[in-house]
This record gives C-alpha cells, sequence and structure tokens, in this order.
C-alpha cells in the first residue's frame, strides 16, 4: 500500500490527492486507477524488467521472493515477504526528485521499507508491536553505523567463547515459562545454545548485541526440534526426527558472517548521500502514532498491511520472544497477541 500526502489545493474539496469517484465510478476501481496509473490503456498488462514481472505502472510484484537472497533483506525468515523491488519502485514513482524525505512503514515488519529508504537516501520510521520483528527492523537500519572490523572482532570472540571450556552458560537459564510439546533443543544442543546466549547479552555496544541477537534468532528453530511449515510444527508432526544435536556454533557464525558482508555493502550504499538517512522503529501500536509524528512530517507511506489470514505472527515467534527475553510469561504474550489485527 502507498499513499502518498501533497499539498493540498485551496477549496478543492480532496485530501490526500484522493477525490470522492464520480457517479458510478467503483471506489475500488478509482484506487487502482491512482495507485497504478497506467502510462497509456494499450500498455501490455505484464511486461518483464530486470527478470521479475511488473504490473502495468511500473511495480514490480510486491511477493517477490528474491528477498530471501538480497543483502540486509536476507537476515531473517519472515512469511509473506514484502519485496524491496516494489518498495525501490515506488519512491521512483512518488519521489522522483525529493531527496531526504521522509517515510512511514505503520506495519514495518522486519524493516524492508526502511532500508529501501535509507538506500534512496529518505530517512524512516516504522511502528512494529512484534518485539522479535522490530529487533529484526531495528538492526537492519543500525546495520550502516557498525564497523565491519568492529563485528569482525566480536565474531571471533564468540568463536573463542565457543570452544573455551566450561560450562559459562549456566549463568544463563532456560526460559522457565516457556513450553513446548516435546523437548525444544535436544539434550546435547541446549547446553551450546545457553552457552551462546550467555556470550549474546555480554556486549556492550547496543548495535552488535542487537545484530547478535538477530542472528541467533534467526537461526534457533533450525537447531531445535521444531520447524515453519510454514507455521511452527514440531518435527514429527511433520514427518522429521527430532535433533539430539545441533551445531550451534558454526550455525550462529555463519549468518554472522553474512551479516558483516551484508553491513559493509549497506555503509558503501549509504556514503554517497551528504547526511547518513536515519531509520527510527518505534516498538508501539500505528493508533498510537500521534504521540510520535507531528503533523505534516511524513511525505510518503509505503507498508505491506496485517494480513487476516490466519497466520499467527505472535504465536510463530514464541521461541524467539522468550528465549530473547522480550517475554517472561504467558500473559505478557497474550497483551501482544491482544494487539495483533483479527481473531485466531
Amino acid at each position: 500500500m502507498t499513499i502518498r500526502a501533497p499539498g493540498k489545493t485551496r477549496g478543492s474539496g480532496t485530501r490526500y490527492g484522493i477525490k470522492k469517484p464520480d457517479g458510478g465510478e467503483d471506489l475500488k476501481e478509482e484506487s487502482q486507477r491512482l495507485l497504478l496509473m497506467p502510462e497509456s490503456l494499450d500498455q501490455t498488462f505484464l511486461s518483464h524488467y530486470n527478470g521479475v514481472a511488473k504490473l502495468s505502472g511500473g511495480f514490480s510484484d510486491c511477493a517477490f521472493a528474491d528477498n530471501k537472497q538480497r543483502p540486509i533483506h536476507r537476515w531473517v525468515p519472515w512469511i509473506a515477504g514484502f519485496s524491496s523491488e516494489f518498495v525501490r519502485d515506488t519512491f521512483k514513482r512518488y519521489l522522483p526528485d525529493k531527496r531526504a524525505a521522509m517515510v512511514l512503514d505503520p506495519f514495518c515488519g522486519v524493516g524492508t521499507t526502511l532500508v529501501e529508504a535509507m538506500r534512496g537516501g529518505h530517512n524512516a520510521m516504522g511502528f512494529e508491536i512484534n518485539p522479535y520483528a522490530a529487533l529484526a527492523a531495528r538492526a537492519k537500519c543500525e546495520a550502516a553505523a557498525i564497523s565491519p572490523a568492529q563485528l569482525n572482532n566480536y565474531i571471533l570472540k564468540l568463536q573463542e567463547h565457543m570452544r573455551a571450556a566450561g560450562t559459562e552458560g549456566d549463568s544463563v537459564s532456560v526460559p522457565a515459562h516457556f513450553r513446548s510439546r516435546i523437548p525444544f533443543f535436544g539434550p546435547r544442543a541446549q547446553p551450546k545454545i545457553l552457552k551462546a546466549l550467555h556470550f549474546i547479552k555480554r556486549p556492550r555496544v547496543e548495535p552488535i548485541q542487537d545484530l547478535f541477537s538477530l542472528a541467533f534468532g534467526s537461526v534457533m528453530v533450525g537447531l531445535s526440534n521444531y520447524s515453519y511449515e510454514p507455521s511452527l510444527s514440531s518435527r514429527p508432526a511433520v514427518g522429521k526426527p527430532t535433533q539430539d544435536d545441533a551445531p550451534v556454533t558454526e550455525a550462529i557464525v555463519t549468518k554472522l558472517l553474512a551479516m558483516r558482508s551484508d553491513v559493509a555493502w549497506f555503509r558503501e550504499q549509504l556514503e554517497g548521500f551528504p547526511e547518513r538517512p536515519v531509520g527510527r522503529v518505534l516498538p508501539d501500536n500505528f493508533l498510537n502514532a500521534l504521540h510520535h509524528l507531528d503533523p505534516g512530517t511524513v511525505d510518503l507511506i509505503v507498508t505491506s498491511p496485517p494480513y487476516l489470514n490466519n497466520y499467527h505472527y505472535i504465536r510463530n515467534t514464541r521461541p524467539q520472544l522468550f528465549w530473547l527475553g522480550f517475554v517472561h510469561k504467558p500473559s505478557e504474550l497474550k497483551r501482544l497477541e491482544t494487539q495483533n489485527f483479527g481473531k485466531y
């Protein structure tokens, strides 16, 4: 969804550049005309551009799955991913000449809109009520401020920590109120998980800690006795064997090395701007936006709104929410669920 907020014309009777359709013109048809604005009625409905099928009017498929391979966007798997190329197309259409605009995503998820806004030289703000998704979006926005050399130093320290003898993970325990139908981690994997978490909680540099937390969150289910199918299910329930052990260090370090490469790439992307664009993530409901935004400060809204698709975003990130310390008991999880749109 894209909404532009141009200046109003005195006496025009319009707001946000959208008029009520005359006569019998269908509101849906009018909305499609305003959003797509085809150059010609004879234009082919689908064209092919850079290997991606595009809608007439020049927009990429909003659900294009290539995000899973693209720098920064690939950091965390997320159901119903929002195409980064679609977002770039909206900026080309609605902000062709404007620099340092303010872009808002009221349901920012893991930050696709925010990252692409920063890549385009714009400042960005996103609202997200799921703390794990907000962590992902925040870590991506912070990436350009991280020194790849400093990040590499912390990765080496993590490897040393995991190789060291002893049970330093004893100071970190399994979340007291986290429940699963079968043991979430195997008996040999769990001590390594706790040892890794002990290190992840140590860095005093917040962007580094966010990055390490996100790396852990993005691989933890793959190291467990559960999997995404796409909803969270136990491995036996989908015909897969349980895992007594898992390559914890290898999985986290592999993810972090990919992140280090992407951090360097993102820094290069933003070097050409007079001032580095800023991305902010507000862990709050967009219904409270007026507490955070001044009137007239947003130039463009681009979002992928909540879907009534029975995919339980909070429940399916329950392992990350508990193990990373965002929630500690079921009542806190319930509060997050009640803020979601729809019922499950």
